[in-house]
């Protein structure tokens, strides 16, 4: 799994001037805004969606598998991509609503 640093360093090394650096940089971070349970959603779907054998049995678990049996091979990054709109959109409503003081 890639770790955040890791997509931080390749968002560095793409951004052609600081600007952008900046721009891309406030992208990301809203993509990683939402957070579920102490992670964020992209976090959590990485974690779902990656092959994984079972200890005790070697029991492969390659979620590809399933998009490629269903003719989507898309499947995955489909729904990585719906997660980070519905994050970056969820954070933005979040931010416009009024504090509430109890």
């Amino acid at each position: 799994m890639t770790s955040f640093q890791d997509t931080l360093t390749q968002f560095r090394r793409e951004s052609a001037t600081e600007r952008e650096k900046g721009t891309r940089f406030e992208r990301l971070m809203q993509a990683y805004g939402y957070v579920v349970n102490g992670r964020s959603a992209i976090e959590w779907i990485m974690e779902c969606y990656q092959i994984k054998t079972h200890k005790e049995n070697g029991i492969v678990n390659n979620p590809n598998d399933w998009a490629r049996e269903h003719n989507k091979p898309r499947y995955i990054l489909d729904l990585l991509l719906s997660i980070i709109t519905v994050s970056v959109r969820t954070v933005k409503i979040v931010k416009g609503l009024p504090k509430v003081d109890l």
